[in-house]
């Protein structure tokens, strides 16, 4: 079921956000403070864990996969495909509809590379070692900070793995483009 692999390591789960709209800034100050070894899985605010079992698999995909430079997870709706449960954009919003999904999802530990910076960090599992090398962008606006870090973690020749079986619900625009809020 799982592999709970001994961990010397903790997993800091965090909800940004910035009055200022600086989202490189509050990401790099929550980063600062988190001893060397750990994580952060940084989750939008508009997003959220569906099942118990999501938690304790982010400790299983990093065991298994420690060489990823960023992790990433998938959800009913996402402006990157790769990231899409099935392939699609749902626009069924039922939380208890989801919530069944992720709770019958058997974990695999399966991965799908990512090739190119067209990502959507609704839930981005970051490693302090990897941020003590990439930080984040702090001149961006918030729209463009997850994807230029992944531009920059490829770059640095690190991997981005989407997490097949960690699944977030994310409720992204289902009341519209208007992205005032944002920037």
């Amino acid at each position: 079921f799982f592999i709970f692999t001994p961990v010397k390591f903790t997993v800091h789960i965090v909800h940004p956000f910035s009055l200022e709209k600086t989202y490189g800034v509050e990401l790099n100050k929550f980063m600062s403070l988190i001893p060397d070894q750990d994580y952060a899985a940084i989750v939008d605010w508009d997003s959220m864990f569906l099942d118990h079992k999501q938690i304790p698999l982010l400790y299983d995909y990093i065991a298994k996969y420690p060489d990823t430079g960023l992790f990433l997870a998938r959800s009913n709706r996402s402006g990157s495909p790769i990231q899409r449960y099935n392939g699609m954009i749902s626009n069924q919003m039922s939380m208890s509809y989801w919530h069944r999904i992720a709770m019958n999802i058997k974990p695999k530990l399966s991965v799908t590379d990512v090739l190119d910076n067209k990502i959507s960090g609704f839930l981005m599992l970051i490693s302090k070692q990897t941020w003590n090398e990439i930080k984040f962008n702090e001149e961006l606006q918030v729209l463009h900070v997850d994807r230029d870090y992944a531009g920059r973690i490829l770059a640095a020749g690190k991997p981005i793995r989407v997490m097949d079986d960690v699944l977030i619900y994310h409720s992204y625009r289902v009341w519209g483009r208007n992205t005032n809020h944002l920037v």
